[in-house]
């Protein structure tokens, strides 16, 4: 079983195998300056397309930035991926690979393609969880460790997929 981390940030897997994914009081109110910051950027590029001062789409992505890794470690989480989910589900995880890594590429951050795929591919394998009050998240990380356990991924790289769920 993974050491669980007593302050984990909120939304970590730690954190939710700590808490079930139940915010308390206290966490709710510190989530709300962030949201209220997000909404106003999103008012304010609504507000500049409707204006027509910005049509939402200067930006593109290069579509090779998109292309997942070819390594055996990708092959395989998509093989075990289609083995837990079902094929809407399955194009779901696909896309959201396609969905981080545009996110990553306008946000001009670096990642490691391979697990990300890993991350993408494992993300709903919880759904529907089996075991009653366990949040699908922490049943999806629990499924994927044990994948890249299986196939000798490092601790360090092991948690960063687990923390993607």
């Amino acid at each position: 079983m993974n050491q669980q981390e007593p302050n984990a940030p909120i939304g970590s897997i730690d954190w939710t195998e700590r808490t079930g994914g139940v915010l308390t009081v206290r966490e709710r109110i510190s989530l709300v300056q962030p949201l209220l910051r997000s909404q106003r950027g999103i008012i304010v590029g609504r507000l500049a397309m409707a204006t027509r001062t910005h049509s939402g789409r200067r930006t593109s992505v290069d579509p090779n930035a998109l292309v997942r890794r070819d390594s055996l470690l990708a092959i395989e989480a998509e093989a075990a991926a289609q083995d837990l989910l079902t094929p809407a589900l399955l194009n779901h995880s696909r896309r959201a690979y396609s969905w981080g890594a545009s996110i990553a590429a306008l946000d001009e951050v670096e990642f490691d393609r391979e697990l990300l795929y890993v991350a993408a591919m494992f993300h709903d394998t919880g759904l529907p969880s089996p075991v009653p009050d366990v949040d699908f998240t922490v049943r999806s990380a629990r499924l994927a460790r044990d994948f890249t356990d299986l196939h000798g991924v490092e601790d360090v790289r092991r948690e960063l997929v687990a923390n993607a769920m």
